[in-house]
């Protein structure tokens, strides 16, 4: 088999970390090898070996922005009242950008023009040796911008000092790099390899293209592997990264319901990548050695994948943990309860993110007993609990505390009026078995912390007759006043309160009182809630019809019109704008943004608030490990959203 190897001779690149260089080269040397692309070559994990470790793949990056501009948030970008500001600020970027322009050599649409299908970012882990890059790119041969960067990179490294030069190697000057007969009698164009050898200070960097594909990477024997396999010739003793267990399960488990692919995919590999980027460190080697006393050795990979236009959704996002069974150590601890999670009648219809699960309670602290005694001796954990918990508090961990807990955790975010940077309020509730013991221990909690802290630390209050406790006023004015000594903030904070109550079977802690008050206002029927609200109702079903049941092992859903609605605040507050306009007298991008949104106000929100649909995500726990699932729906199935 005939090789030709294109040398170029970096002698210096300052760059922080030498991977960096790799993408470089590729965005710059990728045009110069491309030719016409063709849909036949083989898939891109039919051409990566089994030791692949980790994996990013676009299958089409030009196809995926096209979905992308037809996305809630491209529309939106359309929208009369948003484009003129939209393209006011893109027009700045391009001005600034205009200063550089020259150095780099290509417009801006000319660098985004550039990639034209597939891109592919892997790391391979051969055994016995370091981890390799690969890079895949798939790059349009008419494309004129394709030869201006391949130009402007040789002036960068004349200018550098470098020189480059194309050498035909024919002799056998250097036997690595020299001509190789194929084993068999028949050689025709298809066995020639091109290779392009880009040697800088660190590693060098091999290319070949095929088929419009260029395929770059720091080590030769995996691009040539890579190139037997393109050739549908076998690579003896390595299977191709399709033939790889953990990767094929997580991508059927990620795959989602139609038969084209998904826009992204990512496989990851944590435990080898681990070894094969370790490999030589003595004390790295050494700590994976504790993996399966822990359970971790049961990370078998981590992958997902990403969806656009599937069925009736806007996208998609598919997240797989894929688990070893039966599970050990912390994975065995984390033990997820598949169960009804209608949200509990405190939940606010208008909480900005909420999620729920419950837990084997007994279970995992059986696993974290056996976890601590395995790094020490039999008995040693409930020694530490007999002599550091209960003797201190005087009381039975596993009796008051462990086994009054159902397992049903609960976490929820609120906005608290009027809006500031911190305005998200978070709220936190665990269900417990018996209400009575529950309340009796928070007295001794409290008690204990007074006699620690002081009197004026904790402090009970009432709300409709509510009872519940907070951190005193006067500690939250203190802490607000250190905090406007020491230089404060330009934008007025929210002063967090901490607070707690317990509310029938949920103790309920927030840091805001004015989020628990809204939480009392809800279980009592003042303020809607979100287990009755439309949208989530609608959001939910559509869950379960993916789902396939209405069990999951953990639910999550989120509006994000609140979040946004909170930021358009913000930024058309009198405070933004005097320190928007302090700031654009010395930064210009500042100076352009304030033209711009002086030019073209901000409409009000509730005119874009249907870009903004909620979104819904879960998890479920299966023999293979954990999956996840979040998707958004498409604005024009939902209806329009107000706050009145």
């Amino acid at each position: 088999m005939k090789m030709t190897f294109y040398r170029t001779r970096l002698a210096s690149i300052n760059l922080i970390h030498r991977w960096l260089v790799l993408p470089l080269l590729i965005v710059f040397l990728g045009g110069q090898l491309a030719v016409a692309q063709t849909e036949t070559r083989p898939k891109t994990e039919d051409l990566l070996p089994e030791t692949t470790v980790l994996y990013v793949q676009i299958e089409d990056i030009r196809d995926m922005i096209g979905k992308m501009t037809d996305s809630n948030f491209g529309q939106m970008l359309a929208d009369e009242r948003i484009n003129p500001l939209v393209s006011e600020m893109y027009q700045q970027g391009l001005d600034a950008y205009s200063n550089v322009e020259e150095f780099v050599g290509l417009s801006m649409e000319e660098i985004q023009s550039l990639p034209s299908g597939e891109i592919c970012f892997a790391m391979v882990a051969p055994k016995r040796q370091e981890p390799a890059v690969v890079f895949l790119i798939d790059m349009d041969p008419e494309n004129e911008a394709v030869t201006k960067a391949v130009d402007r990179f040789k002036e960068f490294a004349e200018e550098q000092g470098n020189s480059a030069e194309a050498v035909e190697e024919d002799d056998a000057d250097e036997t690595d790099e020299t001509d190789e007969t194929d084993e068999t009698d028949e050689t025709d164009e298809t066995d020639e390899i091109v290779f392009e050898r880009v040697s800088t200070n660190d590693d060098p960097l091999f290319m070949f293209r095929k088929d419009g594909t260029l395929v770059g990477s720091n080590n030769e024997q995996v691009l040539k592997d890579i190139w037997e396999r393109w050739n549908d010739r076998p690579v003896d003793k390595i299977r191709s990264l399709a033939e790889n267990r953990k990767f094929v399960t997580i991508m059927n488990r990620c795959r989602g319901t139609k038969e084209t692919p998904p826009e992204m995919r990512v496989f990851f590999d944590p435990i080898e990548f681990a070894r094969g980027t370790t490999r030589g460190n003595f004390t790295a080697q050494a700590a994976l050695n504790f993996l399966p006393i822990l359970g971790l050795d049961g990370l078998l990979g981590v992958g997902g994948s990403v969806l656009f236009g599937e069925q009736d959704f806007e996208s998609v996002f598919h997240g797989h943990l894929l688990l070893a069974n039966p599970r050990k150590g912390i994975f065995e601890m984390l033990a997820l309860k598949p169960a009804d999670y209608q949200p509990q009648s405190w939940v606010p219809y208008d909480t900005v993110n909420y999620m729920t699960t419950s837990w084997d309670v007994q279970t995992m602290y059986a696993e974290l007993e056996k976890i601590v005694d395995s790094f020490s001796s039999e008995g040693n954990f409930q020694e530490s609990v007999a002599s550091g918990i209960n003797e201190e508090l005087g009381i039975d961990l596993k009796e008051d505390i462990i086994d009054q807990l159902t397992g049903r955790v609960t976490y929820a975010q609120w906005n608290v009026k009027p809006a500031r940077i911190n305005s998200i309020a978070n709220i936190f509730s665990v269900e417990v078995a018996d209400p009575a013991k529950a309340e009796e221990m928070i007295d001794l909690f409290i008690e204990r912390i007074r006699e620690d802290a002081g009197e004026d630390t904790v402090v009970e209050d009432d709300y409709k007759g509510q009872v519940f406790w907070k951190q005193s006023d006067s500690s939250v004015n203190d802490r607000m006043e250190r905090i406007q000594e020491r230089g404060g903030m330009r934008l007025e904070l929210r002063g967090t309160q901490g607070c707690f109550t317990l509310l029938n079977d949920q103790l309920v802690i927030c840091d805001s009182v004015q989020a628990l008050e809204r939480v009392v206002d809800t279980d009592r029927g003042d303020e809607p809630a979100m287990a009755d609200d439309d949208l989530f109702r609608m959001v939910t079903s559509k869950m379960t019809r993916l789902l396939g049941t209405d069990m999951p092992a953990a639910l999550f859903y989120s509006r994000p019109a609140e979040s946004i609605k909170m930021w358009m605040e913000i930024a058309q507050s009198e405070d933004t704008r005097d320190l928007m306009d302090e700031t654009a007298i010395e930064n210009p991008f500042v100076a352009g943004l304030v033209q711009a949104m002086d030019d073209n106000p901000l409409p009000d929100f509730e005119e874009i608030r249907q870009y903004f649909p909620p979104q819904g995500s879960f998890i479920t726990d299966d023999e293979t490990g954990y999956h996840f699932l979040a998707f958004s729906v498409k604005s024009e199935d939902l209806p329009v959203e107000s706050d009145e």
